[in-house]
């Protein structure tokens, strides 16, 4: 009977250890999703509108639609996205998350040309450029895109 006992409150003690650290890593998700603007490193591009970044956050860019896998202009899109974030510390202004927990954003960055800076709406600079549309999700207001 003493060991039942004692098997029962090592189960209980795992498990509530174990829902104590889904807890807090899915507070911590919420907090990173939540927080409006950060910087960050741009680590790896899945397409011409979605990045990884070194802190694990998958970004899908607001307002922006580039060809999938497989269609005409993928590569020239996810190569314009790479060269220009990849490895570099981009600011992002979340919105939320997608479906797919994808946090939903404008991503800016700062290019420097002889001795002036300029700040670049990546979103914009993709679409201006000819390698994605304007593509609205939902009520996200896309006129940062004019």
């Amino acid at each position: 009977m003493q060991t039942k006992i004692k098997t029962t409150l090592i189960i209980l003690t795992t498990l509530t250890l174990l829902i104590l650290a889904i807890s807090f890593a899915l507070k911590l998700i919420y907090d990173k999703n939540n927080e409006q603007t950060s910087l960050e490193k741009a680590i790896s591009i899945i397409d011409g509108d979605t990045f990884d970044t070194a802190s694990g956050e998958r970004v899908r860019l607001l307002c922006v639609d580039t060809p999938e896998i497989g269609d005409k202009g993928y590569e020239e899109a996810s190569a314009y996205l790479s060269a220009l974030i990849l490895g570099k510390d981009v600011t992002i202004k979340r919105e939320g998350l997608d479906k797919y927990n994808r946090t939903l954003a404008w991503i800016s960055i700062d290019i420097e040309v002889g001795v002036r800076e300029y700040n670049v709406l990546v979103n914009k600079a993709i679409v201006d450029n000819g390698f994605g549309e304007i593509f609205e999700y939902g009520k996200t207001n896309c006129n940062r895109m004019e």
